[in-house]
């Protein structure tokens, strides 16, 4: 099995298509003109989506070539991009109408998990959904 360095896999994604089940979520829920939190943002492609859809993000990675990468796909749109792990990044309460965390879990210590998911059901708007997927 071939491991490829972090650099190279933000190299390689970041002319990917958004997550074809956040597009369907976005469109078929209707959910939009609200605030978004897309948490380990890789390359930035997600985020650009959702800020072209009338969202205003914030983007969150520990890796500092996800955080140059999302900002330089992400120049001129409603994006915060923080460079910052997400244990020790504090979601807002009842803020956010939209959170991503695509590929985030699997990386985590289960605590961890259990501790950051907690905090993003706290970080939801009512009505406010979130989109994750595990490997």
């Amino acid at each position: 099995m071939k491991v490829i360095s972090w650099k190279k896999f933000i190299e390689t994604t970041k002319n990917r298509r958004p997550i074809p089940y956040l597009q369907d979520v976005v469109k078929n829920i209707k959910l939009s003109k609200g605030l978004a939190l897309d948490i380990g943002c890789g390359a930035g492609v997600d985020v650009k989506y959702l800020a072209k859809n009338g969202f205003r993000v914030t983007a969150i990675d520990k890796d500092r070539n996800s955080v140059i990468q999302t900002k330089k796909i992400c120049n001129n749109l409603l994006v915060e991009v923080v460079k910052k792990d997400i244990k020790d990044y504090k979601i807002k309460p009842c803020a956010y109408q939209l959170i991503v965390a695509w590929n985030v879990f699997p990386f985590l210590k289960k605590q961890d998990a259990v501790t950051i998911l907690y905090y993003v059901q706290q970080g939801l708007k009512k009505g406010g959904v979130l989109i994750f997927s595990i490997f």
